[in-house]
C-alpha cells in the first residue's frame, strides 16, 4: 500500500479561510476558499466570530478534499497559518467555549495599551 502522496494547508487569513492540497513536487492539487463576516464593533476595531471561523474551516477541508479527490489517509501532514490575535479554548466535540469574538490582525483595540507599554 502507497504512503501518503499530499500535504495540505489551511490559511486562517483576515477575511477568509483557505485549504489548500500540493503533492509532492508542490503543486497545487485543489484547494476551497471560504470568507467570513468582519464585526466591527466601533471605529478601529475588528473582530470575528470564533465559531464561524471553525465552520469555515470545516466546510474548506471537505471542499478542498472533494475537488481533489483526496482521503485523509492520503495527506502526509497538515500545516495550520492563522491571524488571530486571541486563543479560544475548543470542547471534545470541536465547539468553541465562551466568548465568541476574536480580534484580527488588522484590530486596533489594544493600540493604547501598546503605546503605553513602548513610551514607558
Amino acid at each position: 500500500m502507497p504512503g501518503p502522496n499530499y500535504v495540505a494547508a489551511i490559511d486562517q487569513g483576515t477575511t477568509g479561510t483557505r485549504f489548500m492540497i500540493f503533492d509532492h513536487a508542490g503543486k497545487d492539487v485543489a484547494s476551497h476558499y471560504e470568507e467570513h463576516h468582519q464585526i466591527y464593533p466601533q471605529p478601529g476595531w475588528v473582530e470575528h466570530d470564533a465559531g464561524e471561523i471553525g465552520d469555515r474551516t470545516h466546510t474548506t477541508i471537505g471542499g478542498g478534499m472533494a475537488k481533489g479527490q483526496v482521503r485523509a489517509n492520503d495527506l502526509a501532514a497538515i500545516g495550520i497559518t492563522n491571524q488571530r490575535v486571541r486563543v479560544r479554548a475548543i470542547d471534545g466535540k470541536g465547539r468553541v467555549q465562551g466568548p465568541q469574538p476574536t480580534s484580527s490582525f488588522p484590530d486596533g483595540a489594544t493600540g493604547q495599551q501598546v503605546l503605553t507599554v513602548t513610551v514607558t
